[in-house]
Order: C-alpha cells, then sequence, then structure tokens
C-alpha cells in the first residue's frame, strides 16, 4: 500500500509552515491563507487551519532508507527534541524489523522517523532531506473500529500479516505504509497524548479515500485514480 496524500487539521498553521520549510527544509506547495501542503518524498502532506476552537493533532510516521537510522538521528537532533520512553530516545520494534525515534511538531502531532530495515531502500547518499521517502503511517482514530476494520478488508486494505482485528492498534496495509486503526483513548507511544478523533482525508494507491468525519464516522470512496 502507498499513501498518496494526507490531510490533517491544525490550530498553528503559520508556526507548523516555518517549521517543516524552514527548520526541516521541506518542501512546501500551495501555500495559502489557511492552507499549506508538504513534498514528503513521493506524498504529499496538507496541514489545513481548523474552523473549531479543538485543538487537534494526529500520529504520523515518515520512512527513511534502512541504512541512514544513525545520520537520520544526528541530523534531526539538531532541529528537535526527540521523545524519551523508558530512558531512550529511540526504539527497535522487532515485529517490524524497524527503528524509531519521535518528536512532536508546533502543532501538536507525534511524528515518528522510521527505518523498516526488511522494507525500506539501502542508500549511497549521506542523509539529508532527500532521504525523507514518503509518509509510511497516519492514524485513523475512531470508535468504530471492528467496523471500520471489516469494511476496509471488504475494500482491499487488509491488517498486516493478515492479523485478525483486535480492540488494539491494527496496522491496516503491507510495504512500508500502514493505517494505524485505532479507538479514542489509546496512548500513543512515547506520548503521554491519549488518542482523539480529528479529521483527516487520506489517499492512498491512487484511487482509494478514506475520510475520518469530526464525529469519528470513516468514509470510504474509490476516486479517479491519480499519479
Amino acid at each position: 500500500m502507498k499513501i498518496n496524500h494526507v490531510t490533517i487539521q491544525t490550530y498553528a498553521l503559520e508556526e507548523t509552515y516555518s517549521f517543516y520549510t524552514d527548520t526541516f527544509g521541506l518542501l512546501g506547495l500551495n501555500k495559502q491563507q489557511d492552507r499549506f501542503s508538504l513534498q514528503i518524498g513521493s506524498s504529499i502532506l496538507e496541514f489545513v487551519q481548523t474552523m473549531s476552537n479543538s485543538r487537534p493533532f494526529y500520529h504520523f510516521a515518515f520512512n527513511i532508507p534502512a541504512n541512514r537510522f544513525r545520520q537520520a538521528k544526528e541530523w534531526l537532533q539538531k532541529r528537535v527534541i526527540l521523545h524519551m520512553e523508558e530512558g531512550t530516545d529511540e526504539v527497535f520494534f522487532k515485529n517490524f524489523d524497524a527503528y524509531s525515534y519521535y518528536f512532536t511538531d508546533p502543532s501538536g502531532n507525534i511524528v515518528e522517523l522510521i527505518s523498516r530495515q526488511s522494507a525500506s531502500p539501502v542508500v549511497e547518499e549521506p542523509f539529508g532531506i532527500a532521504q525523507i521517502l514518503n509518509i509510511s503511517e497516519i492514524n485513523v482514530t475512531t470508535p468504530r473500529l471492528i467496523e471500520t476494520g471489516e469494511r476496509l478488508i471488504d475494500w482491499g486494505i487488509r491488517p498486516r500479516l493478515d492479523e485478525e482485528l483486535g480492540e488494539g492498534l491494527n496496522f491496516m496495509g503491507e510495504g512500508d505504509s500502514f493505517l494505524l486503526l485505532g479507538r479514542p483513548g489509546r496512548i500513543w507511544f512515547s506520548s503521554d497524548k491519549h488518542a482523539e478523533v480529528h479529521p483527516v482525508t487520506i489517499m492512498v494507491d491512487g484511487s482509494k479515500r478514506i475520510e475520518v468525519t469530526a464525529e469519528g464516522e470513516v468514509l470510504l470512496t474509490s476516486v479517479e485514480t491519480i499519479g
């Protein structure tokens, strides 16, 4: 599965734009008064100014090359403060054969850089912004967890390794990109934040649109193939 485009809301539009373009050096696209987009390798991440009084936040991850975890960490530590979990600022996920670290952006999002040892490419170039490959994960938080999971399966987006749907966090997809299907209230790893329902729109595989409404309803729509 490939995540093509993600649209999320923010209460700190200008600060977040400056952070990702100036501090990170990502390419900003389509900057407008109420929104902007970022080029994340082969993916697009779009931020839209929230029209409510809420402070929406999300968890998303970016893939980086399999052989650039250490270089990327040195690069990242010059720009952000990494989260600590059980006395360390990095983690190895054995089940995914992947190394990660986390930080918080100005919108309160929990951002992860992940180096998937089996799924991500090996590169010769030293780490830089060009080695942020794509959007690897985005949360789909809904109280209708099992119902949504079953609909995604019918739509061709299955749980990783065909695992059974559970009440915990379900990784929906394959390869190097996943929808993180879970209920509100669970605590995000490396954080004290509990998952909340906030609007998000996700385009995957060029033709599948997943939209989570403010009420936690999940809408699935097939669209004309992009890319």
